[in-house]
């Protein structure tokens, strides 16, 4: 009797060890398919593949000396000519001047300007900050393409600046951008370059004091983009710039496996936002991104009244990288039979017999 039950303790222990064994397996196989599906690999070019030139935005920045006249209107017009028995506001203006153009904003409230004019009111004689009608100061004070762009000038063959650099909304301002999918344009300029063409040069010549960022075609202008920012402020300042450009490559299969793939850490959020400044990432680039490398970067100043701004790739990309598939569905589904078929001796097959012997009814067998 006692051998007996020792008998059936045993195997229902042995069966409780397999089951946990293949659990914890099985749980491991799908936690390396969710986070580890993916491998980046570098892939050789072909010689006469064609490279995407990066896109580009110019946003115009706050410049005093260029900006007075159009804000000194503003306040004419708009805010002091309806009260012109009103002394000219200082304090306003600069309020608007750091709404209109954000690098004019520092870090701390932008309350103080307006505190000493709140209780100003339609009937009072003073001049107090507006609540609305930010988007129409901003398209009163900044400039038209036309007045942004001196030349334009892609391999040294002149175009029109106006129809391919298309104005876009930002959270710096409304900018400027070329080749970038985030415009529409009715003529797109060719941009592509290759072995069978020369090295792909974009020359600038700008009125305005102007920020510049280098982008993928996909990416829009934002205050964290500082390694790929270059600012031309006083007239007849120039920048020279030599990219290097590493593009990457998505096999199809990946595109259908993106949706079941988890995120590599927990979303977290930092309420306290003031003491990051800036976040850097060593991670490799994200499925439609390019890698840019500065190669060289230098400045200089001449007696002319624009600005320059020279950016030139210093030579055809002999490699990319290629995000490629190791671990399909179906090769989940075959190590989880596996584990189970190893562990448990279960299969589909028993699956099916089961089925068949307990839910099919069964019929008399006639003799």
């Amino acid at each position: 009797m006692k051998s007996s039950i020792f008998n059936v303790i045993r195997k229902l222990l042995f069966f409780l060890i397999f089951i946990y064994s293949s659990y914890i397996i099985t749980m491991k196989i799908i936690d390396t398919y969710e986070n580890n599906s993916l491998s980046i690999v570098i892939e050789n070019l072909k010689p006469y593949d064609l490279q995407i030139f990066p896109s580009i935005a110019v946003c115009e920045i706050g410049y005093t000396k260029e900006t007075y006249n159009g804000i000194e209107e503003l306040m004419e017009d708009i805010i002091w000519k309806p009260k012109e028995s009103a002394e000219y506001n200082y304090d306003v203006e600069d309020f608007i001047l750091r709404v209109v153009f954000h690098n004019l904003y520092n870090h701390g409230p932008i309350a103080p300007y307006c505190l000493a004019y709140a209780e100003c009111s339609k009937e009072s004689t003073c001049i107090g900050c507006p609540d609305s009608g930010f988007i129409g100061f901003a398209d009163k004070i900044r400039s038209s393409c036309n007045n942004m762009f001196n030349g334009c000038y892609w391999n040294n063959n002149e175009f029109n600046c106006c129809v391919h650099f298309l104005p876009l909304p930002t959270t710096v301002g409304k900018c400027f951008m070329i080749n970038s999918i985030q415009t529409f344009g009715k003529i797109n300029l060719d941009m592509n370059y290759g072995m069978q063409t020369s090295f792909p040069t974009l020359h600038l010549q700008l009125k305005k004091a102007s920020s510049i960022y280098v982008l993928n075609k996909e990416e829009i202008p934002h205050i964290l983009l500082t390694s790929m920012q270059f600012l031309l402020v006083p007239e007849g300042f120039s920048e020279q710039v030599l990219l290097s450009v590493r593009h990457n490559k998505n096999d199809v299969e990946t595109i259908n496996l993106q949706h079941s793939l988890k995120i590599m850490s927990p979303q977290t959020t930092t309420l306290q936002t003031w003491s990051n400044l800036g976040v850097n990432c060593h991670c490799y680039q994200s499925c439609g991104e390019s890698e840019f490398k500065i190669i060289s970067h230098s400045s200089s100043t001449k007696h002319t009244n624009f600005r320059n701004f020279n950016l030139s790739v210093d030579a055809w990309p002999s490699f990319r990288y290629r995000r490629q598939i190791l671990r399909k569905p179906i090769d989940l589904l075959v190590s989880i039979g596996g584990i189970v078929s190893l562990l448990i001796g279960a299969s589909l097959m028993n699956l099916f017999e089961y089925l068949f012997l307990y839910l099919i009814p069964k019929q008399k067998l006639k003799c």
